[in-house]
């Protein structure tokens, strides 16, 4: 740095010098400073550069110099050890060697005693190893004993239980079979009390049915008819027998018809009493309080309903009155035979099946 700045003083000087110089000179001049200056710049920089690098040098330098200064310290710490090591060790042969003469001693001095001692020990181990080995078999022969004991013990277990639970079994089949039969009994008695109502109803109807022909003989031709089915028995009464076309009043002949039917139904109050007004599927085109055929029907029922209790001792809850309209045929065709037989009021005779339902209820 100092030979830098020297070398750029002499050049500066020269210049001065040659100052008054002619023009050549004077740019050769400026040229050979600007190189100058150009070179003292690199110059700077790798001086810079070089100062860096000392700097870090000096810090390797420094650290090298600590791990060497530990190193030091390590090695005189482990020539201690290894000192210490070998007088340990030293110490150990020493005694080793005592030992090891000791021994030899003992060995020549008490090889004849060894001898016969180790003889007896070993008898003494064969014996031991047989009586162990005896045990053994002896433990052998008890376990398998044991093992069949208890083997057997588990057989005769086994059949204890299930001999218990085929005797619990038995038991509780014969309590259920017993159970069974009572209920088979008790089902039984109930089935004959019910087969017995059921034959004293279809006699009671039957008996019925016989009265109200033989009390309505007279009408048999004149469009009423008797049948007893699916524990019933029906009267019909065609339209023309009861009513005119499109009415509701009965005539004389229906009003005598309908009073015998009331003494025959007045003698057995335990029958229930439904009457039916049935029509044809011919639209009604009347007129006032009657507006179809359900009308026509409902009105028909309550006339004959009435007409039945009006000089008769019926009790009126034994009778049921119903429109059916024309939902309800007898004949699905649409000829005029077949809509005059649809129109008709039925009067169905039931038996009073309290008796019956109470009986079964309890069942």
């Amino acid at each position: 740095m100092k030979r830098l700045d020297r070398a750029f003083f002499i050049l500066l000087m020269s210049v001065l010098v040659v100052s008054c110089v002619p023009a050549k000179k004077l740019h050769q001049t400026e040229d050979l400073l600007s190189k100058s200056n150009s070179q003292n710049d690199e110059l700077t920089k790798e001086n810079e550069k070089l100062i860096t690098e000392n700097k870090e040098s000096k810090s390797k330098i420094n650290l090298l110099e600590k791990n060497i200064d530990k190193l030091i310290t390590d090695s005189v710490r482990l020539n201690g050890d290894i000192y210490d090591l070998r007088n340990k060790n030293q110490s150990l042969e020493d005694k080793y060697n005592e030992l090891q003469l000791m021994q030899d001693a003992l060995i020549k001095g008490n090889a004849k005693e060894t001898k016969r001692i180790l003889a007896e020990l070993q008898k003494s181990q064969s014996d031991l190893q047989n009586k162990e080995d005896a045990l053994r078999e002896l433990e052998r022969k008890l376990n398998l004993w044991r093992k069949e004991l208890n083997d057997m013990q588990d057989a005769l277990n086994r059949k204890e239980q299930e001999l218990n639970g085929m005797q619990s079994a038995l038991t509780g089949k014969e309590k259920e079979l017993e159970e069974k039969n009572r209920i088979l009994t008790e089902k039984n008695a109930k089935l004959q009390e019910l087969e017995d109502i059921l034959a004293k109803k279809d006699s009671v109807l039957m008996n019925l049915k016989n009265r109200l022909l033989n009390a309505l003989v007279g009408y048999k031709d004149k469009g009423l008819s008797i049948s007893y089915k699916n524990g019933k028995v029906y009267v019909s009464m065609d339209e023309k027998l009861l009513f005119r076309s499109g009415s509701t009043t009965v005539g004389d002949k229906g009003k005598k018809a309908l009073q015998d039917l009331a003494k025959v139904l007045e003698s057995n109050p335990d029958i229930q009493i439904m009457v039916e007004g049935h029509t044809d599927d011919v639209p009604y085109l009347g007129k006032g309080k009657i507006k179809d055929n359900w009308d026509l029907s409902v009105l028909r029922a309550t006339t004959v309903t009435k007409i039945l209790l009006e000089k008769s001792k019926i009790n009126p809850a034994r009778i049921t009155s119903a429109g059916r309209s024309k939902y309800i045929p007898i004949e699905k065709g649409k000829t005029a035979k077949a809509r005059q037989k649809n129109r008709r009021t039925e009067i169905v005779l039931t038996p009073n099946l309290d008796e019956l339902f109470k009986l079964a209820e309890t069942n």
